[in-house]
C-alpha cells in the first residue's frame, strides 16, 4: 500500500512555497491525506501485527533549516506545511 498525498490533500497553505508558519499553515482542518486515507492508514496500523510499518509517500517528511540566515521557513508543498 502506499500513502497518497497529492491528490486527497488539502490545498496548500499560502499558495505554495517556502514560508513562515502562520494561521493557515497551522489551521487543524487541513489534511496533508485527507481525512477518508488517514483513516485507513490508521485502521491499518491498529489492525497490523508487524514488527514495522512502512509508508512510502512521495513528499519530504523531514524539517529544513536556513544555515546561513538561521530562518525556519516551513515548505507548503510538504508535511512541513501541515499540522
Amino acid at each position: 500500500d502506499i500513502l497518497d498525498t497529492r491528490q486527497y490533500r488539502s490545498d496548500q497553505a499560502y499558495g505554495d512555497g517556502w514560508r513562515t508558519p502562520g494561521p493557515e499553515s497551522e489551521d487543524p482542518a487541513r489534511t496533508m491525506t485527507g481525512a477518508t486515507q488517514e483513516r485507513w492508514l490508521i485502521d491499518g496500523w491498529r489492525a497490523s501485527d508487524a514488527t514495522w510499518n512502512v509508508v512510502p509517500q512521495q513528499v519530504t517528511f523531514a524539517q529544513r533549516r536556513d544555515v546561513p540566515t538561521g530562518a525556519f521557513k516551513l515548505s507548503m508543498d510538504s508535511w512541513d506545511g501541515y499540522p
